[in-house]
């Protein structure tokens, strides 16, 4: 009897130790679920800025564009000026 007892609290033992190494574990997979619901969330705000960033990078490229093109009528010695483009 006191044989059985004394691995009956061995195995108690074991077993308390396991439940707590479980825990541990379950602790930190809710964590890195938490964890990864922000980065979730993060990678969101970073695709709309790339996006906001995209729709300026493509309005800065058309106002470059007329720019130079503006700038070659400008420097252009055959062009006859604004005046004359709007009566044609």
């Amino acid at each position: 009897p006191a044989t059985n007892a004394a691995a009956s609290q061995s195995r108690n033992a074991c077993l308390k130790e396991e439940l707590d190494r479980l825990r541990q574990i379950n602790n930190s997979l809710e964590n890195i679920v938490d964890d990864l619901s922000k980065a979730k969330e993060h990678m969101s705000t970073v695709q709309g800025t790339v996006d906001n960033a995209g729709t300026l990078l493509g309005a800065w490229t058309r106002i470059l564009s007329q720019t130079e093109h503006n700038q070659r009528l400008v420097l252009d010695p055959q062009w006859p000026g604004a005046t004359q483009d709007m009566e044609d």
